[in-house]
């Protein structure tokens, strides 16, 4: 089975990482430069597959297909754009502070899953405590996630929510960080950090069979 390979790719990234600001003003993060069709709704996906997805939970997605699939259902606080770099998705803006160590992400206006329902702040934070939960089976969730405050606790079982994780209001959320990390927001990319909904998870092991998403489709 194909397995995604985070850490070769973010090495190479790394040499092309401009250097740091010496700026002690919080820094904005911009959006994507590069230009993207504007997609009507309606219509069907269709994808060709080298194999079936073991899940389309994105707590639980490490490998190529799974992936496939699971990031034209869901989406999160950021994604790659055409020169893959990291830009806001779900986030309408991305705050930096002085120390590089806190992220500040206000949501686009208008979000919402599949069935209309809105996506806040909560949201996003519940889908990530559950992404981190020992109960959930985070198979890859320290990999990409492990940058945040309280995330090693909580998946170790020491700690029962996220330290370095704060809901400020219905639309913003603020992430806190162990240290500065060139490479958080690309590890944000990926899909143990996208929103999912309570309600649908709710049904049980096969509720990604209807997902109700935060993504596309």
């Amino acid at each position: 089975m194909a397995r995604l390979r985070l850490f070769p790719i973010f090495l190479c990234v790394m040499f092309v990482v401009s250097a740091c600001s010496t700026s002690t003003a919080p820094t904005a993060i911009p959006s994507s430069n590069s230009t993207e069709p504007t997609i009507g709704g309606g219509g069907n996906l269709i994808l060709t597959l080298g194999d079936d997805p073991p899940s389309l939970d994105p707590a639980l997605v490490s490998d190529v297909s799974s992936a496939l699939v699971v990031r034209s259902l869901f989406s999160g606080l950021v994604r790659l754009d055409a020169n893959l770099e990291a830009v806001p998705d779900l986030a309408e803006s991305i705050e930096v502070s002085a120390d590089e160590r806190t992220y500040t992400f206000k949501l686009r206006s208008g979000i919402s899953f599949a069935d209309g329902t809105p996506i806040t702040a909560d949201d996003v934070r519940w889908s990530i405590e559950r992404a981190t939960d020992p109960a959930t089976g985070p198979i890859v969730a320290p990999t990409y996630l492990d940058d945040i405050q309280g995330v090693n606790e909580k998946v170790s079982g020491a700690a029962s929510s996220l330290s370095g994780f704060k809901v400020v209001d219905d639309q913003t959320i603020a992430i806190t960080l162990r240290e500065p990390s060139a490479l958080f927001l690309l590890k944000l990319t990926h899909p143990p950090s996208f929103v999912v909904d309570r309600r649908a998870v709710a049904r049980g092991d096969d509720w990604f069979e209807r997902a109700n998403g935060s993504g596309p489709f």
